[in-house]
């Protein structure tokens, strides 16, 4: 075997070993995900994990489901809160000609998803539309959706939904 063989090859075996290490190397759980609690999604087979100090509310329609989850005090305006509709005719939200737009892969049911993310008067919104893969037939289409003050709530909204899966 003549040496540029063997320096290829060693250099392809070195390259194999580093990057599958890279792959199974799992991005470590921040402090924040780790103190969100999880709760059951009423009337589905889904969780979502949450803060503490938030609550989780239902609103049912006729063939649909709002769940919106944000700081159990109802003063409490400065932090991230969100929702989502579980249905067959979401609509997404429009946002004013003067907003930032820009796309954001997030998690969401397990997927790396790509979210629109808005920038109006130093608030972002946040939303996507996608299948839910629910199981359910009255809900094919989940569309997830937020406010956030600051990057910081927005990564932490981003977090939250991150966590919703199925049970």
């Amino acid at each position: 075997m003549n040496k540029t063989l063997i320096v290829i090859s060693f250099c392809l075996a070195v390259l194999a070993v580093t990057s599958c290490r890279h792959k199974s190397a799992a991005k470590p759980e921040s402090p924040f995900k780790k103190s969100l609690i999880e709760r059951k999604i009423a009337g589905t087979n889904f969780k979502i994990s949450i803060p503490a100090n938030y609550s989780l509310t239902e609103h049912n329609g006729p063939d649909f489901s709002v769940y919106y989850f944000g700081p159990s005090d109802t003063a409490d305006k400065r932090n991230f809160r969100g929702g989502f509709y579980l249905g067959n005719a979401p609509g997404p939200f429009a946002d004013a000609d003067s907003c930032k737009i820009e796309k954001r892969y997030a998690y969401l049911l397990g997927d790396n998803k790509e979210w629109t993310v808005s920038k109006c008067d130093n608030q972002y919104s946040v939303q996507i539309v996608t299948k839910s893969n629910s199981g359910y037939s009255w809900a094919v289409y989940i569309h997830a959706f937020g406010r956030a003050r600051s990057k910081i709530d927005l990564d932490r909204l981003l977090e939250v939904y991150s966590t919703l899966g199925k049970q």
